[in-house]
């Protein structure tokens, strides 16, 4: 009601005028009343502008409005999807930003390309206002203070507004730097044998950066030829892998080798390859991005799985012609490997000890990696298991598990039987964490201890924190129960403690998901029937992101959003955030809680207004494309040539990988060819060793042992192998080999038993690790503003804890931080 209105309203009715009258009253009430009018609006301007949500928001707005009506248009409606886009780009910040500069959160005005409309304004200040309100150390305070540094794209779809970004925790960010001596030696450079280990405050369970530089030859010193850095443990098997560079350093010259990783997909049943990473491609990251490309010489057939064991090989299960085949890749070209294969088809694949172990319709068999000169690779049959086998895993504490259909069997070592736990029900997958067990069965979701004598079953009937979503049941009943998900064929676990439940009715994760109010988490079943539909593959790489291998294609969780990757134009495509549903282009909703209904083969969701699980109608936001089998990532290796003075290295170019070669020591006598070449990856307790590979034809001394520049051993009849190198007193038998610099040294350490011939450094990640490692994705392959990238380094050092190092990352390149 106008003031007019309801001033004329409180005079008797005798009195009340028209108010079209021409007196004097009429006209005092017209004029009071329009002031009122006039400060009405003004007031609810003021007061609208002490609230940061609805200031200057389009549809209080009288300049939005009054544009609206110039135009001929109706008031907004915010359900139009129209109107909501118009509403989220208007631009005018007023009363929003006078209100924010109290909180020092000014609006972004340059770049140009990147100044903020109103509506992106009002969501970075939420989210910094978020992350105060969750403690600015934690790990979601963090996340929210990215978000707000980072551009939204208030004119895209409600999934890809937000920009994507991964948290990577905890790393090791800081370098430790060993330069490799001898003592007492008047040379920098060190002979072949000679042996290390990582310094005592280094990630020694991290692949290490190796430099390898040559020295000048002479009276005692050798030409620094086909150099080789390995890493030896004489209590595995093979007891040493190592990477040699097939060619000759000049004096000074260094070659600097740098871990790296690579990854293959099974599409469409052929197989694909990331490209090498090389000097210009690395901060692309390319094992990560592709372009995925066919590998050149593939066999005929269809190939279901791959699997890389220990001398760097790839092993293929194809199918071809109704027969399951087996084939082996090392990096070169296709063996077909046959030797006594049984009729049955091949179902799994998986390393363990040296040897490849193979899963067939009716049984166990393995292959040894490594059989003697002039044998051939041969299938071995396991006489223990001689039913169905689904999948095979080494579990953390290095035990070997086969699920087959008649239970999950449990292999400590090559020489000790195999204990069977749930014979009578078929277990398609196993998982340990900590001391948990996760199993995948015909009734779902089955967890269990290291003991096996307690079992539960996800039910999740019950949204209540208060009711438990497991239900106890006896061994004996798990064959025929039935739980709240499908047969679960695929398991893994994110750094954020997800589990992600795979089968052919689709994704799924159960995790804790923090609350606004109440309690502090809150346990969930996630299904994700519009991302996905059938499940193939599940894989968790070395940086905590989560790879899925769907009948739609490839799927990539990073922690926050999931995306997929479009092949044709080689980039990710956004699809929100994993615990967010987009029913259209203008809402979203708590994804909440689901549960598979098997009698109507269905996921259903969880309505918190009937308060009943019903089918949810939700399109399918992924695109249908070449469906991913299977998901593979490898260690490789970065290999250049440059100048190196101990701290900078100066690169000259990259080294082609036919110059490299994986070297295997099954035993400390032999010697064998590697396949795609890669850092020696190190075990708890390893040694490093410099060695230069050996030649073509040996000049092998009467006098035994003795050791190869390779480190290969030749011993006595029934002598026990010491250590290359290892000299006790003059009277050694190597005495004459020794190239000492001071013979009255008793010290070991003081004698070669080879010229030196390398100048080595070796960098690797320091402890602990404890830092945060933020990693940028190019938002639809389009470059990131440095004014963008200092924002976010701006942003994190409000919530960066004291002591804690940072880094940032866009894709695989460095930009601040350690």
């Amino acid at each position: 009601m106008a003031e007019y209105d309801r001033l004329v309203s409180r005079l008797p009715t005798l009195y009340q005028p028209e108010q079209a009258d021409d007196t004097l009253l009429n006209r005092l009430l017209l004029s009071t009343g329009a002031v009122l009018d006039q400060a009405s609006v003004q007031a609810t301007h003021v007061l609208f502008s002490h609230w940061f949500d609805v200031a200057d928001k389009a549809t209080w707005d009288a300049h939005y409005q009054t544009a609206r009506v110039e135009r001929g248009l109706r008031m907004p409606n915010v359900r139009d999807v129209k109107d909501q886009r118009e509403i989220l780009s208007y631009p005018y910040i007023s009363d929003l930003g006078r209100l924010c500069a109290l909180l020092g959160i000014s609006p972004w005005r340059e770049p140009a390309l990147l100044r903020e409309t109103v509506e992106e304004y009002r969501q970075r200040v939420t989210d910094l206002l978020d992350a105060y309100r969750l403690g600015l150390t934690t790990l979601p305070a963090l996340r929210r203070l990215i978000e707000a540094e980072l551009p939204e794209d208030m004119g895209g779809a409600l999934s890809a507004q937000r920009w994507p970004f991964a948290i990577e925790e905890p790393r090791a960010l800081h370098r430790q730097q060993l330069a490799v001596e001898v003592p007492e030696s008047p040379f920098a450079a060190i002979s072949p044998l000679w042996r290390w280990q990582a310094p005592t405050d280094a990630d020694a369970e991290a692949t290490p950066t190796v430099y390898l530089q040559g020295i000048e030859a002479g009276d005692q010193a050798a030409q620094t030829d086909h150099p080789q850095i390995e890493c030896v443990n004489m209590n595995a098997y093979p007891v040493a892998t190592g990477l040699a560079y097939q060619g000759t350093l000049a004096a000074g010259q260094t070659l600097r080798l740098s871990p790296a990783r690579r990854s293959w997909l099974v599409r469409d049943g052929r197989w694909w390859a990331s490209p090498l990473v090389s000097t210009v491609t690395q901060n692309t990251d390319p094992s990560a991005n592709g372009a995925w490309q066919e590998v050149a010489g593939l066999p005929a057939g269809q190939i279901t799985q791959v699997c890389e064991t220990s001398d760097r090989c790839v092993w293929l299960i194809v199918q071809d012609a109704g027969k399951t085949l087996l084939y082996r890749y090392d990096g070169t070209g296709f063996l077909a490997v046959d030797h006594g294969q049984p009729a049955s088809g091949l179902t799994a694949l998986c390393d363990w000890h040296g040897h490849l172990w193979v899963g067939t319709n009716h049984g166990l068999y393995r292959i040894d990696l490594y059989p003697q000169d002039g044998e051939l690779h041969a299938f071995e049959a396991v006489a223990t298991i001689a039913v169905a086998v689904h999948h095979i895993q080494v579990l953390p504490d290095q035990q070997l598990a086969v699920a087959t259909d008649k239970g999950l069997w449990l292999q400590a070592s090559l020489t000790s039987e195999a204990i069977v736990w749930l014979a009578d029900c078929a277990v398609y997958t196993a998982l340990a964490q900590d001391d948990v067990i996760w199993l995948g069965v015909d009734a779902g979701l089955l967890r269990t201890d290291a003991s096996f004598s307690h079992f539960v079953l996800f039910d999740g009937v019950s949204t209540s924190e208060d009711q438990s979503d497991w239900r106890a049941l006896e061994a004996a009943d798990i064959a025929t129960a039935q739980g709240g998900l499908p047969a679960v064929k695929l398991l893994a676990i994110t750094p954020d403690r997800s589990i992600w439940v795979g089968s052919p009715a689709g994704l799924a994760r159960y995790y804790a998901r923090s609350q606004d109010r109440g309690q502090a988490y809150q346990t969930v079943l996630e299904a994700f029937p519009d991302v996905c539909s059938a499940v193939h593959t599940l894989q968790v790489d070395d940086r905590g992101m989560l790879w899925i291998g769907a009948a739609e294609g490839l799927l990539r969780f990073d922690g926050r959003d999931l995306a997929q990757h479009d092949f044709d134009a080689a980039l990710w495509l956004p699809l929100g955030q994993a615990d967010t549903l987009y029913p259209d282009e203008t809402t979203t909703d708590t994804r909440s809680h689901w549960r598979y209904s098997r009698d109507n083969s269905r996921w259903e969701r969880y309505q918190p207004r009937p308060r009943r699980f019903t089918a949810e109608a939700l399109s399918q936001r992924s695109v249908m494309g070449s469906a991913i089998q299977s998901v593979l990532i490898t260690d490789s290796v970065l290999a250049e040539l440059g100048s190196y003075d101990g701290s900078h290295f100066e690169v000259s170019g990259s080294v082609d990988h036919s110059l490299l070669r994986v070297r295997i020591k099954p035993t400390q006598d032999r010697i064998v060819a590697g396949g795609l070449p890669a850092l020696p990856r190190p075990e708890n307790g390893c040694w490093w060793r410099y060695l230069q590979q050996e030649a073509a034809v040996l000049d092998i001394p009467t006098q035994k042992p003795w050791w190869t520049t390779e480190g290969r051993l030749f011993p006595p009849p029934q002598a026990r192998p010491p250590w290359p190198g290892h000299f006790r007193n003059a009277a050694s038998p190597f005495a004459q080999d020794a190239h000492s610099f001071k013979p009255d040294l008793s010290n070991e350490a003081a004698v070669f038993i080879y010229p030196p011939s390398a100048v080595v450094w070796m960098s690797w990640p320091s402890l602990p690790r404890i830092g945060v490692q933020v990693r940028l994705f190019k938002r639809g392959g389009q470059l990131i503003d440095p004014a963008i990238t200092d924002r976010v380094w701006a942003g994190l050092q409000r919530a960066k804890a004291a002591g804690v190092p940072v880094a940032l990352l866009v894709e695989g390149e460095v930009i601040q931080g350690v």
